[in-house]
């Protein structure tokens, strides 16, 4: 498990809203938004295993991942009770798993990916109370 300071994540959100304030991510505005809207190819040196969370685009993408993979959860859990493990998913995993989609797949985005990881991986079953989060009046 990432142990970042809630500060830290407050800093890769933000990096990443100003890394990706360009054409990719406009063609979703006010729906998603982020790094992982970036393609591929405009994304992939930026990312380095070696440099782990202290390189800044590897620190926006896991933060981003992680933040991603938790709104998918919450909308699992409302819809149906299930929800993704992201304990086992730790930094490394997750920048490898972008760098590697995007050497194969220049042309698309870790968004893509992240949505095929979501579908296709074991879920867990969890006890949950629909309407638990609150966010209408």
């Amino acid at each position: 498990m990432i142990s970042l300071s809630v500060r830290s994540i407050l800093c890769a959100i933000v990096f990443s809203v100003i890394c990706v304030s360009g054409a990719d991510a406009q063609s979703e505005r006010g729906v998603r938004r982020g790094i992982g809207l970036v393609k591929c190819a405009k994304i992939l040196s930026d990312l380095d295993l070696s440099e782990g969370l202290k390189g800044r685009a590897n620190l926006a993408m896991v933060s981003w991942f992680q933040g991603y993979v938790s709104a998918a959860n919450v909308a699992m859990l409302e819809s149906g009770g299930k929800n993704v493990a992201l304990s086992d998913l730790d930094e490394t995993k997750i920048v490898s798993m972008i760098v590697s989609f995007c050497k194969a797949n220049a042309e698309k985005r870790p968004v893509d990916l992240i949505d095929t990881f979501i579908r296709d991986i074991d879920k867990s079953s969890t006890k949950w109370e629909r309407g638990t989060v609150k966010w209408n009046k």
